[in-house]
């Protein structure tokens, strides 16, 4: 018997939340596995999730929480893994085809919206977790905001001085070593995510890896690998092992 539709959501929202608690991934798979077996049971006995998890699904979530041990090992990788996609995503966002220039305000401004930005992120994940409707109004504000100040910092800091960092050879080298920590990560962690940055990107790669300018393609490529991104997040997503 298939969990119901309600039910899939609740798995998901729990998981989702007990993750974002930087909980074990291996012990909330566990906790999860059982708890979809304790759904399927009682869907079988005509019972809503309501009926066997309680009225509140944050007040059952948190409780779950309390139980699990936290996963230091976990987190030191997660933030590694966070270090290094916001590194891509930057770095491939600030090139001009050229050597790596950018302004004081641009240097300290644009990483710190994107940590401030992704930082909101994962609390309104978490305090939302079962309230999707806020939790998408939420994140188009903070969306909005975001867009808006990184559009700020971009054209005040052209107008600043703009300091040689890297020069091609060295952005060329750069990107490759970021690639290939971001491959070892996709293949360990079996997710497309840490390369979208690359195939958004995929002129400015091409540039300095070897000499094609398609820089007139920039919005073009921006299209195609967001459309690509969704596209690989749902395939993932529906791929998902489902209790069945």
């Amino acid at each position: 018997m298939c969990i119901s539709k309600e039910g899939e959501k609740f798995i998901l929202d729990l998981k989702v939340y007990l993750l974002l608690g930087r909980k074990s991934e291996e012990e909330v798979n566990e906790f999860i596995e059982e708890a979809e077996q304790h759904l399927i049971l009682g869907e079988k006995e005509g019972k809503s999730v309501k009926d066997i998890f309680g009225d509140s699904p944050e007040k059952y979530a948190k409780s779950v929480e309390a139980e699990l041990p936290y996963d230091k090992k976990g987190i030191l990788s997660l933030g590694f893994i966070f270090i290094i996609g916001l590194t891509s995503w930057i770095f491939l966002s600030e090139l001009d085809y050229g050597p790596y220039k950018s302004s004081v305000l641009e240097i300290i401004g644009v990483p710190l919206i994107f940590v401030v930005y992704i930082s909101f992120i994962i609390l309104l994940a978490k305090k939302f977790a079962f309230k999707n409707t806020k939790f998408n109004i939420s994140i188009y504000i903070i969306s909005v905001l975001e867009i808006a100040a990184l559009v700020a910092v971009g054209l005040v800091g052209q107008k600043m001085e703009q300091i040689e960092l890297f020069s091609e050879p060295t952005v060329s080298i750069i990107i490759f070593v970021l690639i290939l920590v971001s491959i070892i990560i996709a293949i360990t962690k079996k997710t497309t995510a840490p390369i979208f940055p690359f195939i958004i990107n995929i002129p400015k790669v091409l540039y300095y890896f070897f000499g094609i300018n398609l820089g007139n393609l920039d919005t073009v490529a921006l299209l195609i690998g967001v459309g690509l991104m969704f596209i690989a997040l749902k395939m993932e997503t529906n791929s998902s092992p489902k209790t069945n």
